[in-house]
C-alpha cells in the first residue's frame, strides 16, 4: 500500500485474514491487553466485542474524556445505540461482518467502527461491551481536534443519512 488511511489499511487486509475473528488495538498500547484472553470468554456468542474505556477504567486527560463523553452522548441521542466507546482500539469482529460493511468503511477516517456497530445493531447482530482499562499519558501527535470536528460530522452524516432513509420507506 502506498497512500496511509486506516480504513484503507482494514479494507485491503479484510479479503486476506484468515482467522474468523479480527481483532483491533491501537498501535500505542493504551489499552491494557488483558482485554484479549477476556474478550476469548465472548466469542463464541457474540458478533462484536467493544472493549470500552468508559465501561472500564480510564488514566486520560480531562480533555479527552470529556471529548469521548460528548461524542457518546450524541451518538446515543442522534443513533439510539448505547454503547459508550466508538474508538478503534479494543474491538473484535468476525470477520465477516467486516466483510458485510466493508462499503462503510471510509479510506483515511476513524468513522468505520461507528458505522459498523450502528448498521450491525440495526441488522440485528449480537454485540457485547465489556470493560477495558486505559492508560493514556502520553503527548499525542494526533490532533483531537481536527479528528473532533471529523467524527462528530460523521454521526451526523450518519443520522441525516438514517433519517432521510425512513422517510422514503
Amino acid at each position: 500500500m502506498n497512500e496511509r488511511g486506516v480504513g484503507r489499511a482494514l479494507k485491503y487486509c479484510i479479503p486476506q485474514f484468515r482467522y474468523p475473528y479480527v481483532l483491533s488495538l491501537d498501535m500505542d498500547l493504551s489499552s491494557d491487553l488483558s482485554f484479549i484472553p477476556d474478550t476469548f470468554t465472548h466469542l463464541n456468542g457474540y458478533d462484536i466485542v467493544i472493549g470500552s474505556k468508559i465501561v472500564g477504567t480510564q488514566n486520560r486527560k480531562i480533555i479527552r474524556r470529556l471529548g469521548s463523553s460528548l461524542y457518546i452522548f450524541i451518538a446515543r441521542l442522534l443513533l439510539g445505540i448505547n454503547y459508550t466507546d466508538y474508538s478503534l482500539g479494543a474491538k473484535v469482529y468476525k470477520k465477516d461482518i467486516l466483510e458485510r460493511y466493508i462499503s462503510l468503511i471510509s479510506n483515511y477516517g476513524t468513522d468505520y467502527v461507528i458505522n459498523v456497530v450502528y448498521n450491525a445493531v440495526k441488522d440485528g447482530y449480537r454485540i457485547l461491551e465489556i470493560p477495558v482499562k486505559c492508560y493514556d499519558n502520553r503527548d499525542s501527535r494526533f490532533n483531537l481536534l481536527e479528528e473532533g470536528i471529523y467524527r462528530y460530522k460523521k454521526v451526523f452524516a450518519l443520522w441525516m443519512n438514517h433519517r432521510f432513509q425512513r422517510l422514503h420507506r
